[in-house]
């Protein structure tokens, strides 16, 4: 079924070739292929690549999409459906409820459907990402909650979620 589902989403993507004839300057120049997706976690310099991707004159988006991603793929629908106009997406993930990270669980999916993706994987060091974590509401207990694949929880923690 999963075989299907990615058929008919390579059937529904916009051929590439129609899309060269709206290109703009910024991507006729690009040396790299598009869209460009940062695979990082959130609160690790995206907004700064956002701007700089916007500067440069690409279509950027900042928007937390991965729920979006998740709803599309389950619909067997491209997982840039409601995007086709972006060429950079700067935060895959949602980090929101059970929170979403398509930069890790749909990272096939991903690649298939864009595998000529330039991935850019934004890290800082730890200790500024967590004072930055900390910075934002409640965002190390919402980070606490997700069940993020290939993130194991220890016993401590688990017990300090299930408290909190």
């Amino acid at each position: 079924e999963i075989k299907k589902k990615l058929q008919a989403r390579r059937n529904n993507t916009t051929n590439d070739e129609s899309n060269k004839k709206h290109e703009s300057t910024a991507e006729k120049n690009l040396l790299i292929d598009l869209p460009i997706l940062n695979v990082g976690y959130p609160k690790d310099g995206s907004l700064t690549l956002y701007d700089y991707f916007k500067c440069i004159g690409l279509h950027a988006d900042h928007g937390q999409i991965g729920k979006e991603m998740f709803d599309q793929a389950r619909e067997g629908k491209s997982l840039f459906e409601r995007r086709k106009a972006i060429n950079a997406f700067l935060q895959l993930d949602f980090n929101f409820g059970v929170g979403f990270y398509p930069q890790i669980s749909l990272l096939d999916e991903l690649h298939e459907e864009k595998p000529n993706s330039t991935f850019i994987m934004n890290f800082r060091p730890i200790k500024d990402w967590i004072r930055s974590i900390e910075s934002w509401p409640r965002m190390i207990d919402r980070m606490s909650r997700f069940l993020i694949p290939g993130l194991l929880r220890t016993e401590e923690r688990f017990e300090n979620t299930e408290r909190g």
